[in-house]
């Protein structure tokens, strides 16, 4: 199967990206994931790696790419991304870029062998029982219906934390 493009060895990032957003992705997934894709690849990976042909794109360029959006990707402020924003950005280049294979255009995803910084989850801790009937006993304690909301909230907790 061969690209519309019609030279595709001479082809760059910012072409490529462009077609396989516009052939590709809007036709296929919802409005608001093809957004998504687009500020990915038109916001961070074009302006950096748009002029380089797709044909000479290679793991190490996109290692150091990876490695400057993590450190001063964010468009906001220039500072980091954050962990779950790099890796969306990782996989929407590796589809663009897992296209381009299938269509011929190059013979192996670079993406592949590259790493991002993986980012911790956050331990989440319950409340224990005295923690529950102490929110309670002050969401009682007044008769404020503006407590409804907690006194909701810890019959929650309460309801579907499992006993040990």
């Amino acid at each position: 199967m061969k690209t519309e493009i019609a030279d595709s060895t001479e082809i760059t990032v910012a072409e490529w990206a462009e077609a396989y957003l516009r052939q590709y992705v809007q036709p296929v997934v919802k409005p608001s994931s093809a957004e998504h894709y687009a500020d990915n690849l038109l916001k961070h990976f074009v302006p950096s790696m748009g002029d380089v042909r797709l044909a000479d794109l290679d793991a190490v360029s996109l290692q150091k790419f990876f490695n400057e959006q993590a450190g001063h990707g964010s468009l906001r402020d220039g500072g980091p991304l954050s962990p779950k924003s790099l890796r969306n950005l990782r996989t929407a280049v590796s589809a663009c870029l897992a296209q381009a294979v299938t269509l011929g255009i190059i013979p192996f995803n670079p993406v592949k062998e590259t790493v991002i910084k993986r980012g911790h989850r956050p331990r989440i801790e319950t409340m224990s029982d005295e923690g529950v009937e102490a929110l309670l006993d002050f969401a009682y304690s007044d008769g404020n219906l503006m407590n409804a909301g907690i006194i909701l909230g810890a019959t929650l907790i309460v309801s579907i934390t499992p006993r040990k």
